[in-house]
């Protein structure tokens, strides 16, 4: 799978063998669980939004083990790296908030807190 990072778009990117994907761009701040048991998962962040946007990002599914989501910066920082966020860890959560400048990681995080 290639992702990149720039082609001139926001929120513009290209998957070979994109059948074997699944993927959603991040509009709205709410939970996003993809169910990556069958396919690869990838979640677009959006580019440059307002300062405190968040969203909530879960396994809810339990299948990340199977096929680990990845998280694509589209642009901006992820903790501080340069890097799309490869997400494997099974009944993981966490908010993803954009801070001004890129995008923090709050691990400690309930859904009904997210409300």
């Amino acid at each position: 799978m290639i992702i990149n990072n720039y082609l001139n778009k926001p929120n513009s990117f290209r998957l070979d063998n994109a059948e074997d994907v699944v993927y959603e761009n991040i509009e709205a701040e709410r939970m996003y669980a993809l169910d990556t048991k069958t396919r690869k998962g990838v979640l677009v962040l959006p580019y440059k939004p307002k300062k405190g946007f968040r969203a909530l990002i879960s396994d809810r599914h339990n299948t990340w083990i199977y096929n680990p989501l990845i998280i694509h910066r589209n642009g901006s920082p992820i903790g501080g790296h340069e890097e799309n966020l490869i997400c494997d860890t099974p009944k993981a959560m966490f908010v993803c908030e954009y801070d001004g400048y890129g995008w923090q990681l709050n691990l400690n995080v309930k859904p009904q807190d997210f409300i």
